[in-house]
């Protein structure tokens, strides 16, 4: 009888430990280490999938838990070289080389490590899929999921996307998309004021008021919800809270406050900053593709203000572009 209840046991165990090497082989072939990463990118001349979290990140643990899991998810990252790094522990240089302030942070990189797009926060399993393939195709993103939750698939024309839009940015980088998180991630945890209306009323004159008391979370709060009310937001104001996410060293959403700048800008001085801008913080990113594209189309740009063309000139210039003069 003991000798027939062991061997039940042994069977059983086996085939939970069949099951689970199954489980592990069908999984995303994560790489031990940064090293390993780098050197299977250079044999294979696949992009880098680096995924920065912490031990404490709870959207890393959802990421874990409920995206790299799906089939869609997994088949699709098997086209880049992927690697997880601790941000705290092995992966802390790297995450100071990137700038890395938010997690989870996911960045594309090439085999010599440069910068080829990033992405802070949590994104669905089908966003997820969606970005993955506008790295790969060059921003030809009809191999990708829909974006999910009903969300429509063009920005809407006061040119503010909701949470669940990924519209393109003016850039010939072939995978610059603007992801909402990074917005997100600065306008998330917001003081009301005593006498602010900012859920029932939100206006640009509110959103001023909130950046003029040094609270650029909060003017930018207001701001998206300006514009997801049809109101306008104007593209000047975009770039202050820019330059205010610059200031504070959240870079990320800096850049997607210049993305809407750049979409919504109508006069030369607001398009032309918007780009200088825009390119200062993709140089500090490491994507220096992009950088370039915004600076040159500066510095050929008729109806740019002299000085700003100037100084888009200087930083070509400081990154080893051709001049243009």
């Amino acid at each position: 009888m003991i000798s027939r209840i062991l061997t039940r046991t042994f069977v059983l165990l086996s085939l939970i430990a069949i099951c689970a090497g199954q489980t592990r082989a069908a999984g995303i072939e994560w790489q031990p280490d940064w090293s390993s990463a780098v050197a299977q990118s250079s044999r294979t001349n696949k992009m880098i999938l680096v995924d920065f979290y912490t031990d404490w990140c709870g959207w890393c643990k959802k990421l874990d838990a409920d995206v790299y899991p799906k089939p869609a998810v997994i088949s699709t990252v098997a086209q880049f070289v992927p690697v997880r790094l601790n941000a705290e522990k092995a992966g802390k240089e790297l995450a100071e080389r990137y700038q890395v302030n938010g997690y989870p942070t996911i960045l594309i990189l090439d085999s010599s490590g440069n910068v080829v797009d990033r992405c802070a926060g949590y994104m669905k399993p089908k966003e997820f899929v969606g970005w993955l393939n506008e790295v790969l195709h060059g921003g030809d993103a009809s191999g990708s999921a829909a974006p999910s939750d009903g969300a429509a698939n063009d920005t809407p024309s006061n040119g503010v996307a909701s949470d669940t839009d990924v519209p393109k940015t003016t850039t010939s980088h072939n995978a610059s998309v603007i992801h909402m998180s990074r917005i997100r991630e600065t306008t998330k945890f917001v003081p009301t004021y005593q006498g602010d209306p900012i859920e029932a009323a939100p206006t640009m004159t509110l959103a001023q008021k909130y950046l003029d008391r040094g609270d650029a979370a909060g003017a930018g709060r207001v701001a998206v919800k300006v514009a997801h009310g049809g109101g306008t937001v104007p593209a000047a104001f975009y770039s202050k809270l820019g330059d205010a996410a610059l200031r504070g060293k959240k870079t990320d959403a800096a850049w997607g406050w210049f993305q809407l700048a750049l979409k919504t800008a109508k006069s030369d001085q607001d398009i032309a900053y918007a780009q200088l801008q825009s390119a200062r913080t993709e140089m500090a990113l490491g994507s220096l593709t992009p950088a370039k594209a915004h600076l040159k189309a500066l510095t050929e740009s008729a109806g740019a203000p002299a000085k700003i063309k100037s100084e888009a000139q200087s930083l070509l210039d400081g990154i080893g572009a051709p001049a243009t003069r």
